[in-house]
């Protein structure tokens, strides 16, 4: 089937390459499998095993993977924004706040837990940067509190710089008594 399915169990479109000139004798150097495909590249692809950057399905791909490892460790998705999720300890205190955006995690919160994160992201997806913190999240500033276990999250900075309106109403405007 051209269907493949990756290692999480997520279904992937199937992706094949067709190489350029030459790469088929090159690859036939390095291993004789290839000779067949050498002498008649043009009836030879390579079908891609994994998603790869710059493919339609790799950020879908990625996302999934992501989130079922988020899942895994703890932190659930909100009901407002499924790019948002967090971690919260036995007193239901937020304890970690994270947003995914495209190919980025944003994280804050109690350090241990963030390291905790951090070493269950690494330990799946390979060495990461780490950038912690503060952040804003589509108008919401997220930081951690003074005592540096709590998490803000406040929409104070982006309320500054809504501008009042006056709504003018008039008699028979179209509204009813009810």
């Amino acid at each position: 089937s051209l269907d493949d399915v990756n290692a999480s169990g997520h279904k992937r479109q199937a992706c094949a390459l067709v190489l350029p000139e030459g790469c088929w004798e090159l690859l036939a150097t390095l291993d004789p499998k290839f000779k067949t495909a050498a002498a008649n590249p043009k009836d030879y692809c390579l079908m891609l095993r994994k998603s790869v950057y710059g493919l339609k399905d790799a950020p879908l791909l990625w996302c999934l993977r992501l989130f079922e490892t988020l899942r895994k460790i703890g932190l659930k998705q909100t009901a407002h924004d499924g790019c948002v999720w967090c971690k919260y300890d036995r007193n239901n205190r937020l304890t970690l706040l994270v947003s995914v955006h495209v190919d980025d995690t944003l994280l804050t919160g109690n350090p241990k837990v963030m390291h905790e994160l951090h070493i269950a992201l690494e330990k799946d997806f390979g060495t990461l940067k780490k950038e912690v913190n503060t952040f804003k999240h589509f108008g919401v500033h997220v930081s951690r509190g003074p005592n540096k276990s709590d998490v803000i999250v406040s929409q104070a900075e982006y309320i500054k710089t809504l501008k009042q309106i006056e709504i003018r109403r008039t008699r028979g405007d179209g509204r009813t008594v009810e």
